[in-house]
Order: structure tokens, then C-alpha cells, then sequence
């Protein structure tokens, strides 16, 4: 009896500690504020509009599908910044934080190779983060694309992540989207495959110099490209569902324990 009685005590505390995590994760924000004046970024000033700005700029209907493409790739380049160094692992919250969720936050310690650096598949969480690699750029901008009625795919080039955007379906016209230079290359992957240099001018429009342009041509080449549909094709499936269900259990779970503690505290 007195066994139950404490058993039934211990789950009803860890299910309150476990809601007053998740309240306190409702009112605090993924992104610190220290990315705009970090010196780490992989470019310079590569973070200068906030969450709110990136976010208003993204609900602004456009007249065209091209537009609005050129508008988000452009958004998500400046809302985002590329980093993902170690030391910045709990600084910027790329360890997914307790109060965020905790199972992924315990997931980080029990398989390190996939969750210690984490990259969100939910864009909204992504933008609040506000941090990334290329990947994670094209994430959200494959996202909001196919949010605003545009069909997107996400082409892994060798050591570079893109977008391929639909900007015409009468005319099957498709664009390359690079969020993270902040590039739009009006060309697919097929004709920019079979000549890599045709994307000089739009990157060295954008002031890339020759030397970075030089390795995005080579990467750009057609050898281990590969084009997934959508998002759930890039990422692990697995991954995908885990992250989408752990945001339900994170509150489901505490219920759980409460229903627990109560059934044994009635037999005790």
C-alpha cells in the first residue's frame, strides 16, 4: 500500500514538472538574439531581419508565383543565418532545448549523431531558431512554397542543398532557389547540369567572388545530384514522424502519468 501511495506520488510530480516545462517552452523563444551580432556566421551580416520581419514579409501575397519566389528565397537568406559550430550547440539551440521538448532534448544525450545538432522539419520552428545550414534554408523555403500553392523540391547537390521551384505549371517552367547565398538561378537542375557555368552571372550578381563561385559550379555539377520531393523525401522518414509525434507526446505523456498515479492511488 504505502509502495503504491509513493510510486503514485513520484508520477504525479514528474507529470507537473513535466507540464511546467512545457508552459514555460510556450512563452520562450528558440532564437537569441546574440545571432545578429555573432562574428561566426559563415557570411557576413547574414542574419539582419528578425522573426517577425521574415514572417510579415512571407504572408505579403504577390501577383506571381515568380515574385513571390524571388521574394521568399530573398526573406529567408536574410532571416536566417548560416551557422552550426559546436561551440554554439546550447548557445543557439541547436541541441533542441528542455524547455522546447524535452524528448528531443533527452534524444540529443541518447543518440548524439542525429539530435545534438538538430535540424527542425517544422519551418515554423526552424524561423524562430533563425540558425542553419543550407539544408535547413531550403526546408523552409521548400515549406512556404508549397504552403503558397507552388510545388518545390529540394535538390542535394555534392556539399550544397537547393530548391527547385515550379513558377509556371502551364509552361513547366521550374527556377533554382539557393536561400542560403540568397541566389534565384532561372535555369532547372537539368539545364544547369549540363553547363555549370551558366550561374556565374546570378551569383556574381549577388557579389560573390570568383573563387566561391568557381566551387559552386563544380558542386553544381550533375555527378551526385539527387532530387527529392519534398520534404518528407529529404529528410528520414523515421525522423520526420519522430519529430511531428514528440510534439504531441510531450504533453500526452504527463496525462498519461496523471491517469497512473490516480489508478493507483485508488487501489492503494
Amino acid at each position: 500500500m504505502k509502495t503504491k501511495k509513493i510510486i503514485s506520488f513520484s508520477l504525479y510530480t514528474i507529470a507537473i514538472i513535466l507540464i511546467v516545462i512545457n508552459t514555460i517552452g510556450i512563452f520562450m523563444s528558440l532564437r537569441n538574439l546574440e545571432i545578429y551580432t555573432e562574428n561566426n556566421t559563415f557570411f557576413k551580416n547574414d542574419i539582419t531581419l528578425t522573426q517577425e520581419q521574415l514572417l510579415e514579409i512571407l504572408d505579403e501575397k504577390e501577383n506571381s508565383k515568380q515574385d513571390f519566389a524571388l521574394k521568399a528565397n530573398d526573406a529567408i537568406n536574410k532571416g536566417i543565418a548560416h551557422y552550426w559550430l559546436d561551440e554554439g550547440i546550447d548557445k543557439y539551440n541547436l541541441r533542441i532545448p528542455i524547455f522546447e521538448n524535452y524528448i528531443l532534448f533527452l534524444s540529443s544525450y541518447a543518440y548524439p549523431v542525429s539530435f545534438e545538432k538538430y535540424q527542425f522539419i517544422d519551418y515554423q520552428k526552424a524561423i524562430e531558431r533563425g540558425v542553419g545550414l543550407c539544408s535547413q534554408h531550403s526546408i523552409i523555403l521548400s515549406e512556404i512554397l508549397e504552403k503558397n500553392d507552388i510545388d518545390s523540391k529540394i535538390v542535394g547537390l555534392s556539399g550544397h542543398v537547393v530548391v527547385m521551384a515550379n513558377i509556371d505549371k502551364k509552361k513547366d517552367l521550374w527556377w533554382i532557389l539557393d536561400p542560403d547565398y540568397g541566389v534565384t538561378i532561372k535555369h532547372n537542375i537539368s539545364q544547369i547540369e549540363e553547363k555549370p557555368e551558366i550561374i556565374t552571372a546570378y551569383y556574381s550578381e549577388k557579389g560573390y567572388n570568383d573563387v566561391e563561385i568557381e566551387k559552386l559550379v563544380n558542386i553544381y555539377g550533375s555527378e551526385g545530384n539527387i532530387i527529392h520531393d519534398g520534404v518528407l523525401e529529404y529528410n528520414n522518414k523515421n525522423k520526420y514522424y519522430f519529430e511531428k509525434l514528440s510534439y504531441v507526446a510531450i504533453w500526452v505523456l504527463p496525462l498519461i502519468l496523471i491517469f497512473l498515479a490516480f489508478r493507483l492511488r485508488k487501489r492503494a
